[in-house]
């Protein structure tokens, strides 16, 4: 369980035929047709059938040219599946039906990229399993047939297994017990899911059901333990409500969850459920966002991967909103401990008291840990964080309704702490297509502990605007901990660092910054309040390049070092970076903005200094295969260009 403690510190050339034969002799344009005429796709169609409610997962292959290669869907598509940049076809159907899909492959071939397409059909059917169901006008002595249905969810997941679907009826279920799924299913027997035949509609009720102290947290509704292996399991279309505890964790160690999912296992869903109103109102130790032992706690919805020697694997996080919740020094949404392999996709996550999406490590929550252990099989690692949007967030609890009490508020009212997305101690995950705003720090790449490894992440193609200290952030935050090999491409930030009270702008680098960081391809527009572009504490191991700035309303400043220059081209200069770089207006659709009554457009115009700017980075996957949007392919390979900024044209 973790708390973000803000720091205070401060081309592609295209040759044409003509000149490559004059050059070589017509090798290397041989060669390039060679490869050219080798690379193609070599999945076959159709693609392995899908089902409904139950994950899916098929990776293309291609062959030839040079890889690495980058992934797109350039037509078609499949409800609740996506294609990742590496050519992973995953999630959850969302539908039976068939489909066909166009797919296209880039590799890392230059000056000029090659690219291969095929059309893929897939299936997708509605389940086999075998269908029992929940109704408010039931009775758990019923056999739980269509006509004759149980009355309690609680009840009716004690016949979980392989090949089971529970179907809940419209309604509100006021339990009086957990929901605790302890059987799941199985590969060759199928999932069990459990699932409101109403998207929204059975409504789970916690204020009947006393918080318990056993495990990580304690979930409404609760998939697992901290000792058992379960898997195949789908938790589809509820409201998840109304879980809360007014005692301080200090005694009783209370950790309220509206959903949790702990131990090990594989292949689990959690998809288009609303949780909200979950509520830890113990009294703070003190206020100064130290979170000391007996701090409150609580998660809307947190998955732990509580075993040391196998971890939780497929985990799709997908569709759910999470709103109004009092997480005191813990996090709305959190994955952490022994967890490879996981998506957390297109959920909306807003008016909370404290960080949105946290994928963590180091913490000694896999067994045989401790804390700040930098080990792998303590942490949340190769995962995609994507299309979600995050907002109304801050430490101070104002984004809740009704507002944080002062007693049960860790942070004080003057701790600007709160991320939109937490990187803390988790390795090699991919944060692309996100919208955060009015949060404290848009997103935060960093460790809390010496010892964690936040390494080789990627942070692309988000939106970052009107947080109150910065926009995006990497390294340490003036402890010991820090991070390394991040890479951050393709992202816009407007208006951050707006409040005048620990401000720090659009882009910083913090303590213990280590590996190659890269910064490229980003616009980074300045708020009036500070005008800072970028504050780097750390600048020796990072490099920035083709970047667009930006700062009308205030005196531009950039922070590098002990330095700060108020030029664009003496920040150039001294910094020895930006080559590539512009001051200029981006052109924006629309700023006339004040979110969250209004929101800006940070699209640009045609005529803007952002279009065909950037600099295709090696390797291609590096690239994401859209743009914020998740419908325009970010690489056009016919002129081989990139646009600056979240947008593509």
């Amino acid at each position: 369980m973790k708390h973000a403690n803000l720091f205070f510190p401060k081309e592609m050339i295209t040759c044409g035929v003509g000149l490559l034969l004059a050059l070589f002799g017509g090798l290397l344009l041989t060669s390039n047709m060679a490869a050219a005429s080798a690379l193609t796709i070599t999945t076959t169609s159709p693609l392995p059938n899908g089902t409904e409610d139950t994950f899916y997962s098929t990776t293309f292959a291609a062959s030839g040219g040079t890889a690495p290669y980058a992934w797109t869907i350039t037509s078609g598509s499949v409800p609740g599946l996506a294609v990742t940049s590496t050519g992973v076809l995953t999630g959850v159907p969302a539908a039976a039906s068939a489909y066909s899909i166009t797919v296209q492959v880039i590799d890392s071939t230059t000056p000029t990229h090659l690219t291969a397409t095929a059309i893929f059909n897939i299936t997708t059917a509605v389940s086999t399993n075998t269908n029992f169901y929940v109704s408010t006008s039931g009775s758990n002595s019923n056999n739980g047939s269509s006509g004759s249905p149980w009355a309690t969810i609680a009840y009716a997941v004690t016949k979980a297994g392989p090949g089971i679907t529970i179907n809940v009826a419209p309604g509100t279920y006021n339990e009086t017990a957990e929901i605790a799924i302890n059987t799941g299913g199985s590969a060759s027997g199928g999932y069990f899911i459990l699932k409101s035949t109403t998207p929204g509609g059975a409504i789970i009720n916690g204020g009947s059901v006393a918080v318990g102290t056993t495990g990580y947290a304690y979930g409404l509704v609760q998939i697992g333990s901290g000792t058992n292996n379960i898997g195949y399991v789908t938790v589809d279309g509820f409201e998840v409500t109304n879980f809360k505890t007014g005692t301080s964790t200090k005694t009783n160690k209370l950790v309220p969850a509206g959903i949790a999912l702990q131990g090990s296992g594989t292949n689990i869903q959690i998809v288009n459920n609303n949780i909200n109103n979950v509520w830890n109102q113990g009294k703070a130790t003190n206020h100064t966002g130290n979170c000391p032992s007996g701090s409150p706690e609580a998660f809307g919805l947190v998955v732990a991967g509580t075993s040391g020697t196998t971890p939780l694997t497929n985990i799709s996080i997908i569709g759910n909103t999470l709103s109004n919740m009092m997480t005191g020094c813990s996090e709305t949404m959190e994955l952490d401990g022994n967890i490879n392999g996981f998506i957390i996709g297109n959920n909306l996550v807003h008016n909370n008291s404290n960080i949105g999406i946290a994928a963590l490590g180091g913490e000694g929550v896999a067994s045989g840990y401790s804390q700040y252990n930098g080990s792998p099989n303590d942490q949340a690692r190769n995962g995609e964080i994507y299309g979600n949007t995050v907002y109304e967030n801050p430490s101070n609890g104002t984004g809740t309704t009704p507002p944080v009490a002062a007693a049960s508020n860790p942070y004080g009212s003057k701790c600007y702490c709160a991320d939109g997305i937490y990187l803390d101690g988790s390795a090699s995950n991919i944060v692309e297509r996100n919208t955060v705003y009015l949060v404290d720090l848009g997103i935060e790449v960093t460790g809390e502990g010496a010892a964690q490894n936040t390494t080789n992440n990627t942070v692309r193609d988000n939106l970052f605007f009107y947080n109150t200290a910065v926009g995006i952030s990497i390294g340490g935050q003036g402890t010991s901990g820090g991070s390394s090999n991040s890479t951050v491409v393709n992202n816009t930030t407007w208006d951050n660092g707006n409040n005048s009270n620990g401000a720090i702008g659009e882009f910083a680098t913090g303590t213990d910054l280590t590996g190659t960081n890269i910064v490229e391809n980003n616009i980074f527009y300045a708020s009036s309040v500070t005008g800072t572009l970028v504050d780097a504490v750390t600048t020796s191991t990072v490099t920035l390049n083709y970047n667009l700035y930006y700062a009308p309303s205030s005196s531009e400043n950039w922070i590098w070092g002990s330095k700060t220059y108020t030029t664009f081209s003496t920040y150039q200069s001294g910094s020895k970076q930006e080559a590539n770089s512009q001051y200029a207006d981006p052109m924006f659709v629309n700023i006339n903005a004040t979110p969250p009554t209004t929101l800006p457009n940070l699209n640009v115009q045609a005529g803007s200094p952002a279009l065909a700017k950037g600099t295709i980075l090696s390797p291609i996957s590096t690239v994401g295969a859209f743009d914020v949007t998740g419908i325009t392919p970010r690489i056009l390979v016919t002129n081989d260009t990139i646009d600056i900024g979240a947008y593509e044209q």
